[in-house]
């Protein structure tokens, strides 16, 4: 986890938790989201394995380059990142956890991107929406119009800090890990 939004996000969507069970559609009030709004996203179940915008700020459709309400968030990525994106969307919502997603825009020198997808139950309390926020890491411009692609970089769990390599050292002359 990179930015300070996407950590945001997740302590709201992890304060409005019961116990073990995942916040509800109700329990979320997008007037305590504030600066966080533009670049909110919701997802829907659609057809098959599939999940569309049923919201998604006007930040967030412009750093796409497109409207997005309607559109499958894994037509927003690479051909060959879509199958492995769906995958990852359903075991999030299946398993109550949150993805944090890296990504970037392709074809744009530096355009790195931040994703949080955090599940939320209907009224029955099963999982059956997304609540999201993509934040950029930096500031970038493309001259290109119309729509990006988004290429899949790295996927984790919300919470997860990413292990350091190991190192060799030498202690009394041998080599230890």
């Amino acid at each position: 986890m990179s930015h300070s939004s996407t950590a945001q996000l997740l302590n709201y969507w992890a304060g409005r938790r019961r116990g073990p069970a995942i916040p509800r559609r109700r329990d979320i009030d997008p007037a305590e989201l504030g600066a966080l709004l533009p670049r909110m996203l919701l997802l829907a179940p659609v057809a098959g394995e599939r999940f569309a915008f049923a919201l998604a700020g006007e930040a967030a459709c412009d750093l796409l380059g497109r409207r997005l309400k309607g559109v499958c968030i894994d037509e927003v990525f690479v051909p060959e990142a879509r199958s492995e994106l769906r995958a990852l969307l359903r075991v999030a919502l299946a398993g109550a956890e949150a993805l944090v997603i890296g990504a970037e825009v392709v074809g744009v020198e530096g355009a790195a991107i931040e994703i949080v997808l955090a599940p939320l139950a209907g009224s029955d309390g099963t999982a059956d929406r997304l609540i999201g926020h993509c934040q950029p890491l930096r500031v970038f411009t493309t001259s290109r119009p119309g729509p990006r692609l988004l290429a899949l970089r790295a996927v984790g769990r919300a919470g997860e800090e990413p292990r350091p390599p190991l190192r060799l050292a030498v202690l009394n002359g041998r080599r230890v890990a």
